[in-house]
């Protein structure tokens, strides 16, 4: 595990620039998928596209405009309703059996997915998936603590040897990335590095590095060149805040499916009540 963990704080900060790009595109592939999905399809998305790159709104044959008016009509319905229907029949369906029991729309709409609106049922709720959503909610959201402070700090997270923990380094000290007890909360600074040997035997026991990473330590602190590293690390670092925007939002998406599947009980408790109260009117 710690060797997997190295191996991807090192490539992560080796490959910073292409990480950003392909976070960036990333968010531009997830905002069309997003679109998609809404519409459930792509009709306007390329329609858009086709008359920025060609020009032209408009099919020349008026079947054919009138077909795309007819898909366009569905995806409208889609993105504004949050449904799923194949085609006007369902809508006009749809809109008829709300009317008829006084349904609520937008509870249906909350629950996207697992409303059927061609049988116009709402499929049964599960409390394993629930508690399945909020823990992946929470996993993320925990996932996203490590990211946010790599990113936050203000000193250098170096790895000086192989078999040496990883440390923060700043210009006027040094301390261990992660602590997991007391015996961690070690701490070299520029003044420590000023006294004799004797200290720096004392340091080598206190935080497991060898002599010669407390010296490329204490070289730091009073080297320009080191500076300079130091400080661009430190600019490089903040690719990792791109990693805990993505588990952040991976566990938004989880909490928003939780609340979704919570959903599913009222809104089949709502149709039932609807159900029941239209017959108790027309007996």
């Amino acid at each position: 595990m710690s060797n997997l963990f190295d191996g991807l704080l090192n490539l992560i900060v080796d490959y910073n620039n292409f990480i950003n790009i392909a976070f960036i595109l990333l968010l531009i592939l997830a905002a069309v998928g997003y679109i998609w999905r809404k519409a459930g399809s792509a009709y306007s998305i390329i329609n858009r596209i086709w008359f920025l790159i060609v020009g032209g709104r408009k099919y020349h044959d008026p079947e054919i405009e009138a077909f795309y008016q007819y898909s366009s009509d569905i995806e409208k319905f889609n993105v504004n309703f949050n449904m799923a229907a194949d085609s006007t029949g369902h809508i006009i369906k749809f809109k008829q059996w709300t009317l008829k029991y006084g349904v609520a729309v937008r509870m249906l709409s909350s629950i996207r997915g697992y409303f059927d609106i061609e049988r116009l049922k709402i499929r049964k709720g599960s409390v394993k998936l629930i508690l399945l959503a909020l823990l992946l909610c929470a996993a993320f959201t925990l996932a996203a603590v490590i990211p946010a402070i790599i990113a936050s700090q203000n000193a250098a997270l170096l790895k000086l040897k192989p078999d040496e923990p990883w440390i923060w380094l700043s210009d006027d000290h040094a301390t261990k990335f992660l602590k997991s007890s007391q015996r961690d909360r070690w701490k070299i600074s520029a003044e420590q590095c000023a006294r004799d040997d004797g200290d720096q035997r004392q340091l080598m026991t206190a935080t497991a590095l060898s002599a010669d990473s407390i010296r490329s330590i204490c070289q730091a602190f009073s080297s320009k060149k080191d500076r300079q590293y130091i400080n661009e690390t430190i600019a490089s670092q903040k690719v990792f805040w791109w990693f805990s925007a993505l588990f952040l939002f991976m566990a938004w998406v989880f909490y928003r499916e939780g609340i979704k599947l919570g959903r599913i009980f009222d809104g089949r408790k709502m149709l039932l009540t609807k159900y029941r109260h239209y017959r108790k009117q027309h007996r």
